[in-house]
């Protein structure tokens, strides 16, 4: 058992295939396994099985004239989780890879081999519609918090399929009350580890083990959304009356916004 800060880190999408692989890889903490395989390979068999919520964080930013999205990609128009500005005759989309895989097989084909006949564009880092990632380390009572933003983007460790006596032991959120009574949280969270390394050990899976692990329990989270929809976030959560720990999570995340 061991105690951890809350952090938040700003992901990059340099290589967007990598870093959507990252963002799979998060689930069940198998980072070490990355640049094992291309990255296309997990990309697709996450696909396979229906886990596509995974592919939300990685932006796609395409551009092409008003006729060609009528008749190819129309339905992007009238997708919650598409953004399209229009300037002359072209219209700039701003989607996810999710929405691709889920509507035009034949689009997400052509970008998983690189093909040239994909139209892109870049975003500028102010642009409204750029989607912005963070990695966000804290326990599991924030986690419902930011749970509560619906239309961000979400991918979070998996208590339900990490076996933590396999994997890198049992990690819980520093202590944020008065210093006086840091006892007794860690006390909570030494009874804790016991009784889910007991139902371990008495042959319980995972998923029915974590039942026991208390609300300080670390949990790492990736987190997506256009910044436009982030500054509603700053909004709620860095406000006097916000939880003291999502409030810091929010003071990091307006650093970098």
């Amino acid at each position: 058992m061991e105690f951890t800060k809350q952090d938040c880190i700003l992901m990059s999408e340099s290589n967007p295939l990598v870093f959507t692989e990252l963002c799979i890889r998060n689930c069940y903490k198998s980072e070490g396994s990355m640049f094992q395989r291309p990255p296309q390979v997990l990309i697709r068999k996450v696909i396979k099985r229906g886990h596509t919520s995974v592919l939300e964080h990685t932006g796609v930013y395409l551009v092409y004239t008003q006729n060609y999205v009528y008749n190819h990609y129309k339905y992007f128009i009238d997708n919650p989780y598409t953004d399209m500005r229009k300037e002359g005759n072209l219209w700039y989309i701003y989607t996810n890879l999710r929405v691709i895989a889920e509507n035009d097989p034949d689009l997400l084909e052509r970008i998983l081999k690189d093909d040239s006949t994909v139209k892109y564009f870049t975003p500028k880092d102010d642009d409204p519609y750029k989607r912005i990632t963070f990695r966000i380390i804290t326990d599991h009572g924030q986690e419902r918090s930011l749970l509560r933003h619906r239309w961000n983007s979400f991918t979070i460790e998996s208590t339900r399929f990490i076996n933590y006596l396999k994997r890198r032991g049992i990690s819980f959120i520093e202590w944020q009350g008065r210093r006086k009574n840091k006892w007794i949280y860690t006390l909570a969270c030494k009874f804790s580890t016991f009784f889910y390394k007991l139902l371990i050990r008495l042959g319980e899976t995972p998923e029915i083990a974590r039942s026991v692990l208390n609300l300080g329990h670390k949990t790492d989270i990736i987190m997506s959304a256009p910044r436009y929809k982030w500054k509603h976030f700053l909004d709620l959560r860095t406000a006097k009356d916000a939880h003291p720990q999502i409030r810091e999570i929010a003071e990091k995340i307006k650093q970098f916004i």
